[in-house]
């Protein structure tokens, strides 16, 4: 008897709506939640008009980038954010390192997301989470259990 091969299925993309209480609602700023499925910490910046997404904890040494430990929340800053352990500065839209360009290329996960409007006109934003692909310096401060510190 033969046997089938069963090719795989196609991924299918994953949106998680963000809490709205989750949401900056100051321009130039960002709220970091943790993942309830994941244990990831995952920031979401606004910057008046559009929402980005990013791992909460610095690639460098695992900081985390909040400066309001109440809120978990911090300023952005000409579109990006500055670590306060270290100083580094991040692009809080594609997750590079705003550095010395000799000192390497280390990069920052972003997530991409997307805005809807509720009946009523309130935001609501996705993120989303299943792009995971690739390897970047974040990810071992923002995956449990691979944290090296």
């Amino acid at each position: 008897m033969a046997s089938v091969i069963t090719p795989p299925r196609p991924q299918r993309e994953k949106w998680v709506a963000w809490p709205p209480e989750r949401l900056p609602t100051k321009p130039n700023t960002f709220l970091a939640t943790t993942s309830r499925k994941s244990g990831s910490i995952i920031a979401v910046g606004w910057d008046g008009s559009d929402y980005y997404a990013f791992d909460a904890r610095c690639f460098h040494h695992g900081a985390d980038l909040w400066t309001d430990d109440a809120t978990r929340g911090g300023d952005i800053e000409d579109g990006a954010l500055t670590c306060p352990a270290h100083g580094r500065r991040i692009d809080c839209r594609t997750g590079a390192w705003l550095g010395d360009p000799c000192a390497g290329a280390a990069r920052h996960r972003v997530y991409a997301t997307r805005r809807r409007t509720a009946p009523g006109g309130a935001a609501i934003v996705e993120v989303r989470v299943d792009e995971r692909d690739g390897a970047f310096d974040s990810d071992a401060y923002n995956t449990p259990g691979l944290c090296p510190s």
